[in-house]
């Protein structure tokens, strides 16, 4: 019996060593015969084990497919070369060579049996390519995962198809590595396949014609012999010889099925043992496993603790940034509102006027027969119907006239905006109503410094929840509620005790939770969010100093004081400026800053206009040559000091915004601040102003400004920069993008800032050292043939192809920025230079010219 199961029928090779008789194949030396790939025998293997151990890998990976790959191929049984393989052995001792854990070697361990062979191409786990040792690459970072799912996927040292299907490595590797170890034990036989004799008739014609040649003078050399005997002989020898394994087979076909059988039994044995074996594997370790259980339990608490409040702060920046998203919008619509209610009342009243004042229809028959004859009118009743409304709307105060629908156009454009405040103070704040009633709720249940909400009447208590989820939900807060923690239900009648102890537990805890959130919200009714929320005049003045922007540039520009435009304006200005940020924390001062900065643009534009009004006014010539010729380099160097300055602010204020905040109070860096208006005021006095505006009436100004904006050369112009100026900024979009999706912290935030002004400073650098003497032109087109590529490059960061090329978001996001912004500081540059040196000295406020050029237009539309 062979191996004590069954008979021991071998065969002798040819180096006389015992093989199992095989019918079909052959033994040889590898080393000798040096056999291919397809000369080596092949048997059918079946795979469970490994099988097992592949779902348990690939469910880990999430890679099913690979699995239902290998079962398929694995469906009849998996075809295998017999002696390329590697034994169990040799597959521990490369673990251990490659520094796998206990852990890790226990999981193969028990997951195969000793006698386990891992063949080419089904099973081999380990491939490799150099010496013993070598090129089985380096494991992975040991873990102290589950064992059977540790250090697989980086390490290349794998397997073919059984195997392999873990890692991907090709199987010519792993049939390399498999023969290499074959051949470092020379002594046992491969098996390959069993091939025919060639040539067979003509190897014994030679042999006949060698014996009769050899016995031809011998006893047997006689006719009967040679005739008869020998070849018979022969021939029955070479018949017996060739049909000896097939009769072999035949004669002991049921010794072969009692020992194929007998095998079954024995593999079914051994797979039964191996199993009740796994299933005790661990035994000892239970006691370790449940000591550290209660560790593991308060680790992962804590971690899940962290990521709750990490979900639930996001969440609460979500709700805050839409909530300001909505504000801002609508801010928006109603100063795009109050525009259209202006130029609406004013045709309308104009219309009013038209058809009940005979001199005003006179004024305007004249003016249109003098427009059909070609002359230029001596009145313009629509400008000075126009220009007069917008001074009694300059005066008065559309937050303190009666409003009114059919009054005045004051008291129509105060109604306006009185609802359109209305609304937005509806929307997104609290009531002095409904603070009194959260006060007068709070008041019952209060006691000393605490609160007992059990005082509360049910229609009270429920009272007091709504009128929190509607505040909060106005102001963009969001807060846990006790509905959010739901009751356990039982699966089971072994369950209920357990599931009706948690759940009082849970209804405790929900308890607390109304307690602390009601408590919070109280205490915000005395001192903290809710006062703030409910006073109207904080929302008014937010908008408020946007408003009065153009109006302060307008006064400036019209009304000098004491023979100055600039002087007496910048150091008042400065002076409340400073006081205002000592003042920051109760009263908000950005009105001064924003008459300051139109009063620093107007000197820039005035610094770098012509000096004479005729010939900007008479002399199309002449604007001509300054356009396509930009002689005049002071104005360049004008508006880019000016935009270098503005930098280096933005530059520093970046660099120390967040240093400060981290080491000191809002209070004092506001303290700090209000010195640097001082500055200003002090340079002030050293400033030349060139004295009171000329005197011309309103009307004729704007007479002269339309006939300065009727020619070609300047609403051209005036044109592509309106065109290049309203194309939609993503800005905004990009900003929450950063911050909400990539998760960009305010640190790196500061510094995209801070990359942002070097970049403005670098753009400012070269336009002045290559651009500044180069043709308008010719750097408008070049830049912009510059700027295409680099203006999409937002496109590849919100797509992630920048990841794909092995470039880091916040990488691409510096470079790409910093090529934006120096691009656009580029661009810039010639459009403020040509606009300064066209724009006239009666016309410098460039704010307010483009609002009322806008309004006059569209009365002009409406009134043709």
């Amino acid at each position: 019996m062979s191996d004590g199961w069954g008979f021991k029928k071998v065969q002798y090779t040819k180096y006389r060593i015992t093989k199992p008789w095989t019918t079909d194949t052959q033994f040889d030396d590898l080393l000798l015969s040096e056999p291919a790939r397809d000369s080596l025998a092949k048997f059918t293997k079946e795979a469970p084990p490994f099988l097992r151990f592949l779902k348990l890998i690939t469910d880990v990976e999430n890679r099913p497919r690979a699995f239902i790959e290998f079962a398929k191929r694995c469906e009849n049984g998996l075809v295998v070369e017999k002696d390329v393989f590697i034994t169990k052995d040799e597959l521990m001792k490369c673990i251990w060579e490659n520094g796998y854990s206990q852990n890790e070697m226990n999981a193969f361990e028990f997951a195969f049996p000793a006698d386990y062979k891992f063949h080419y191409p089904g099973e081999l786990f380990f491939a490799c390519t150099g010496e013993e040792g070598q090129g089985l690459g380096h494991r992975k970072a040991e873990t102290d995962a589950d064992p059977f799912l540790s250090s697989r996927a980086s390490s290349p040292v794998c397997a073919a198809v059984e195997l392999a299907v873990l890692f991907d490595l090709p199987e010519e590797d792993c049939y390399k590595y498999c023969i290499r170890q074959r051949a470092k034990t020379p002594e046992k036989l491969v098996e390959i396949k069993y091939e025919k004799p060639k040539n067979l008739l003509s190897s014994y014609g030679i042999c006949f014609l060698g014996v009769w040649y050899g016995f031809s003078n011998q006893v047997l050399s006689n006719a009967w012999f040679y005739s008869k005997t020998f070849p018979f002989g022969a021939v029955f020898y070479m018949l017996a010889s060739y049909f000896y394994r097939n009769i072999r087979e035949y004669l002991w076909k049921e010794e072969k099925a009692m020992i194929e059988g007998a095998k079954d039994r024995k593999d079914t044995g051994e797979e039964l043992v191996h199993s009740q074996l796994k299933k005790y594997a661990n035994d000892a370790r239970c006691l370790e496993y449940v000591s550290s259980f209660k560790d593991e339990v308060q680790q992962q608490l804590t971690e899940y603790h962290i990521a709750l409040l990490e979900q639930m702060r996001q969440r609460m920046v979500e709700r805050i940034a839409s909530k300001l998203t909505a504000i801002q919008q609508a801010e928006k619509a109603i100063q795009g509102s109050l525009q259209e209610v202006i130029v609406r009342e004013l045709v309308e009243s104009f219309e009013r006027k038209l058809a009940t004042d005979p001199k005003l229809q006179d004024l305007a028959l004249k003016a249109a027969i003098e427009g059909i004859a070609g002359e230029a009118p001596s009145v313009d009743p629509v400008g000075a119907h126009f220009m007069a409304a917008l001074k009694e709307l300059e005066k008065a105060d559309i937050a303190e006239p009666k409003p009114t629908g059919s009054g005045s156009i004051v008291e129509r454009v105060s109604a306006v905006f009185q609802l359109r405040e209305h609304e937005f103070l509806q929307s997104f704040t609290v009531s002095p109503e409904e603070a009194n009633e959260v006060k007068q709720l709070v008041g019952k249940c209060k006691s000393g410094d605490k609160y007992d909400f059990s005082k509360l009447s049910e229609k009270d208590a429920a009272r007091l929840d709504a009128l929190q989820l509607s505040i909060l939900d106005r102001v963009g807060y969001t807060t846990i509620m006790e509905d959010d923690v739901k009751p356990l239900k039982a699966v089971g009648p072994s369950g209920e005790a357990l599931v009706e102890h948690v759940n009082n537990q849970l209804a405790m805890a929900k308890q607390k939770i109304r307690n602390a959130r009601l408590t919070s919200f109280a205490r915000e009714t005395s001192d903290g969010l809710l006062p703030h929320l409910a006073d109207s005049h904080f929302w008014k003045k937010l908008s408020f100093t946007q408003f009065v922007m153009p109006i302060f540039a307008f006064v400036s520009d019209s009304y000098p004081l004491y023979g100055s435009r600039r002087k007496p304006y910048m150091i008042a200005f400065s002076l409340l400026e400073g006081i205002g940020f000592i003042m920051l924390g109760t009263f908000p001062t950005h009105i001064s800053a924003a008459f300051c900065s139109a009063v620093a643009e107007a000197l820039v534009v005035e610094t770098t206009a012509g000096r004479s009004m005729d010939q900007v006014r008479f002399s199309a010539e002449g604007i001509v040559r300054r356009i396509l010729n930009p002689s005049p380099l002071q104005s360049a160097e004008n508006v880019s000091d000016f935009i270098t300055a503005k930098a280096v602010g933005s530059l520093i204020v970046a660099y120390l915004s967040g240093y400060l905040l981290e080491r000191t109070s809002k209070q004092s860096i506001f303290l700090a601040t209000s010195i640097f208006p001082l500055f200003i005021a002090f340079i002030t006095f050293f400033m030349t102003d060139a004295g009171g505006a000329p005197s011309y009436d309103m009307k004729t100004q704007l007479r002269m400004l339309m006939e300065f904006l009727k020619q070609s050369v300047i609403w051209g112009p005036a044109l592509y920069i309106f065109a290049y100026m309203a194309g939609p900024d993503y800005d905004d979009a990009l900003f929450f993008y950063f911050t909400n999706k990539l998760g960009f912290s305010p640190t790196f935030m500061g510094t995209l800032r801070f990359t942002y002004g070097i970049a403005a400073l670098v753009g400012v650098v070269m336009y002045r050292t290559f651009f500044k003497s180069t043709g308008f032109r010719k750097t408008l087109l070049a830049t912009i043939l510059v700027a295409v590529p680099i203006y999409l490059s937002p496109i590849i960061l919100t797509t992630g192809f920048n990841r794909t090329l092995g470039i880091s978001n916040k990488a691409f996001v510096l470079s790409g920025g910093f090529l934006i912004e120096a691009t656009a500081e580029i661009q810039l540059l010639p459009l403020l230079v040509l606009t300064a040196s066209i724009c006239p000295p009666d016309a410098e406020v460039e704010r307010v010219k483009r609002y009322h050029d806008s309004l006059y237009e569209k009365i002009r539309q409406q009134t043709a």
